[in-house]
Formats: C-alpha cells, sequence, structure tokens
C-alpha cells in the first residue's frame, strides 16, 4: 500500500494544538496512509510530530535543516527536499514567515495538494518581572488556501472551488 507524505508547516511560534487537531483531522481522511512529514522545528513541527504519535500512532519523517554545515540556504534546500517527497502540504502561516511561504511556494511548484491556515498570535498577559514573552495562537479554523476540489453536490456540471488568499497569487 502506497504511503501519502503529508508535510506538515509553519511559524515556530505556533502553539494552537488544539487547532491544529482540528484541521488535521479535516484533512487527513481524505488521503490514505497518511505520514507525517516535519521539518522538525519547533512550533508547528514540533506539534504535528505530537498529532502524529497521539493520533495517528506512527512516527513523523523529520527533514532537519543543516544549519551549520549549509549556512541561511539549509531552511529552503530542506523545504525543497520535503517538497520532492511530499504529497500533501497542510501550512500554518502568520501570513509574515518567508520560511512558511517558501514552503507553501514550493509545495504549489511541485504540484502538491495545498491547505494554508492563517494564524494569530496574541500576546499573554505576563507579570511586571517575567523576562520572557508568552504568547497564544489562535488558528482559523477554514484554510485561506486549498486546492481545487470537485464540487460533488454540481458533479454534472463539473463545478471546481478553490479558496485562495490574496497573499499567495
Amino acid at each position: 500500500m502506497q504511503i501519502t507524505r503529508l508535510i506538515v508547516s509553519g511559524g515556530r511560534d505556533f502553539n494552537d494544538y488544539e487547532g491544529m487537531v482540528y484541521c488535521l483531522n479535516q484533512i487527513v481522511p481524505l488521503y490514505d496512509n497518511v505520514v507525517i512529514v516535519n521539518g522538525d522545528a519547533s512550533g508547528a513541527d514540533y506539534l504535528s510530530s505530537k498529532y502524529s504519535r497521539e493520533v495517528l500512532g506512527k512516527e513523523p519523517e523529520l527533514y532537519p535543516a543543516d544549519w551549520d554545515g549549509k549556512g541561511d540556504p539549509a531552511g529552503p534546500l530542506r523545504n525543497t527536499e520535503m517538497a520532492n517527497v511530499g504529497h500533501v502540504l497542510v501550512s500554518f502561516w502568520d501570513l509574515n514567515s518567508m520560511g512558511t511561504h517558501d514552503m507553501i511556494k514550493k509545495g504549489e511548484k511541485y504540484g502538491l495538494d495545498v491547505y494554508v491556515f492563517a494564524y494569530e498570535r496574541h500576546e499573554k498577559e505576563t507579570p511586571a518581572y517575567s523576562v520572557q514573552k508568552e504568547w497564544t495562537c489562535t488558528v482559523q479554523r477554514q484554510p485561506i488556501r486549498k486546492p481545487r476540489i470537485r464540487d460533488s453536490s454540481t458533479e454534472s456540471n463539473q463545478v471546481w472551488k478553490q479558496v485562495r488568499h490574496p497573499l499567495l497569487r
């Protein structure tokens, strides 16, 4: 049985695990034998590994960037490597992260099914003596980008629907 490599990418500050579970639970059942792939970083990557283990019961495939060996190009090179092996991309994007944007563009270029969920970061109130600010992220539960899908309610008309955010045009 062939596996479907589902890449999860997103900000290192992303921490809405409940939102990620909600989103992935809508997408994973659309594909057969899903294996989660990520770049082995904090944030969305870490949470997708947790999802893979806890929900799917599988170890994720990890593609860490070689920052020491390749320097600044390590992230984009890793994104290309993941896009080469992937079938589906689910990105959690704050609409600012250049790394996540690069992964989205590569997913589109390599013909992956691309789903993009926007999220907002909200700072938590922390005590004045606190050195580190804390935040919480809230992901929108509807994608701002998803692959063209056939609308089964009008199959005879072969109508196709697509959601696309202006920043991704």
